[in-house]
């Protein structure tokens, strides 16, 4: 797509992708880069410098600045709706979720698994570079081994990773693990299994490049390593089988298989990305 400017310049906005190579893997899914134009005397659209390459920069327009509100990196729920930059598949997030129950906490009732093509509380943010830290604090005391909740690096219900806390039938309490869904293969990592207090409980995702880890902790100043690194490669529709071209998501979901009605609180999302940093 095009627009001829007030002042005579003519821009182009596209498609594109920046691939880990050499697999060739875009986990940032497709997004939108724009290019300086010019249109020749008979009529056709070319690149301003005469070349048919897209640039990685480009000069701005010679038009006063229009600031927009700009996203905000930490998010306290303190603003009495939730932030329209959320994602939730298939259905609205106020259809599962408020902040007005608890005010200054997201409150997320619980539905089906993140494996499920039907109702899903999932709350998520689109990942903008390849490294990032996203944590959030989390209240939520489960009573059933259908009772899950936590942080997730999301690429679609075949393909995500889930930090949660969930009531353990084999240790009779509350406990965390991490819950890995690669091409619809399911995989409980047990060995990742620690049992946890019911209290106010922080956990972190951290991607660096290629490498993917999470962390956990009480008091969100010491952190702790749960399970192994994750290849971050495999976010992307050339990885996964069932590719949707939306690029990954980072967010908090909750789990109710039974009764789709046990809540947990956040009281913050905090998400951190350099965007400076190129994928390579």
């Amino acid at each position: 797509s095009y627009v001829d400017l007030p002042n005579g310049e003519t821009y182009l906005v596209h498609l594109t992708s920046r691939p880990f190579v050499p697999e060739l893997r875009c986990t940032l899914g497709r997004e939108t880069a724009i290019q300086k134009m010019t249109w020749t005397n008979d009529g056709w659209l070319r690149m301003a410098d005469g070349s048919n390459l897209a640039k990685l920069e480009v000069e701005e327009p010679d038009l006063p600045d229009a600031p927009m509100p700009e996203i905000p990196g930490h998010d306290d729920f303190d603003g009495g709706a939730i932030g329209n930059w959320y994602y939730s598949p298939r259905q609205m997030p106020t259809t599962f979720a408020n902040v007005t129950e608890r005010l200054g906490w997201l409150r997320i009732r619980g539905e089906e698994s993140l494996a499920s093509l039907n109702r899903t509380s999932l709350i998520a943010r689109k990942l903008t570079s390849v490294y990032a830290t996203v944590t959030t604090k989390m209240e939520f005391e489960p009573e059933v081994y259908q009772h899950s909740a936590g942080l997730t690096i999301y690429y679609d219900n075949m393909n995500n990773i889930f930090l949660r806390k969930y009531y353990s039938q084999t240790l009779g309490g509350s406990a965390i693990s991490i819950v890995r869904l690669e091409n619809g293969e399911k995989t409980e990592m047990l060995d990742t299994r620690v049992a946890v207090e019911d209290k106010p409980i922080y956990f972190r995702l951290n991607i660096e490049g290629r490498r993917t880890w999470f962390e956990w902790g009480y008091d969100g100043e010491n952190w702790t390593k749960i399970g192994p690194d994750f290849d971050t490669t495999t976010f992307s529709d050339e990885y996964c089988k069932y590719g949707e071209f939306t690029g990954t998501m980072v967010g908090i979901a909750v789990t109710d298989a039974a009764l789709h009605e046990k809540t947990a609180d956040f009281d913050f999302f905090d998400y951190e990305a350099d965007e400076t940093k190129p994928v390579d």
